[in-house]
Order: C-alpha cells, then structure tokens, then sequence
C-alpha cells in the first residue's frame, strides 16, 4: 500500500474549468485506464483553487489521501520471489482491477475533490502515461 496526501480544493470558492487540449488527454489516457467500470466519472471539467476568506485565500482547506494497493496473491509471490523491477509487479497485479495512485488521484481531480496541480505536487502524472 502506498499514499500522498493531497490539499482538498476549498468548496466555497473552486472555479470550474472546462477541460480541453493537453490537460484533457492527458486526463483522459489515465481515467480510461481504470479497469474498473463501476468508478462514476466525467470527462468535461475539473475544479481549480481561487481562494477565499474561509480558506486564508488559499483555495484549500482539508487534506484527503491519494492511495494505490495490491493483493498479495499467489500471482503477487511468485513475482516477488524473482527479485522483480517496480514496472514488473505492476504488470502483475493488472488483473486485480486496482486503482494506482495516479487513477485515484484523477478520480479525485474529476469529482471536484482536489485540483491538477495538487496531484502533480506529489505525483509523477507523467510516468503513469507513458
């Protein structure tokens, strides 16, 4: 199991933002890879700090952690036993159905949790998409 935690976006004062170009791709390529189809989700916007009198004009107000785990099965050993890469175990664990970090933290950014930025603060958003 492993986590980050996230600033959660202050809900008085985040601003809506129409996702397109880049952002949305790069958005898109992460949330469709969620093997998982029962996660509700949208693809049209997301959620950005401004700041408010509520937040000390921060635009955040909470913390809320960003969480990946995998199942120990009988799959999981036998990798683990070859003294596997990082890449390697996560090939593994595929058929499990589980959220990574970056996937959870995407959900995140989609229902209006936490904002993009956040979650790039402290994940690597670019390595989940190669």
């Amino acid at each position: 199991m492993a986590q980050r935690l996230v600033r959660k976006l202050c809900q008085k004062c985040k601003k809506e933002v129409h996702l397109e170009g880049v952002v949305k791709d790069r958005i898109e390529k992460i949330a469709l890879s969620i093997q998982d189809k029962s996660y509700s989700y949208q693809l049209e916007k997301m959620w950005t700090a401004v700041g408010c009198a509520d937040c000390n004009s921060t635009g955040y107000k909470g913390r809320i952690g960003v969480y990946e785990a995998i199942y120990t099965d009988a799959k999981i050993e036998e990798v683990v036993n070859q003294n596997p890469s990082e890449h390697e175990i996560q090939e593994a664990a595929l058929p499990q159905g589980l959220l990574n970090m970056s996937q959870d933290g995407i959900l995140k950014i989609l229902h209006g949790i936490t904002s993009l930025e956040e979650v790039e603060r402290v994940i690597d958003l670019g390595e989940a998409l190669s």
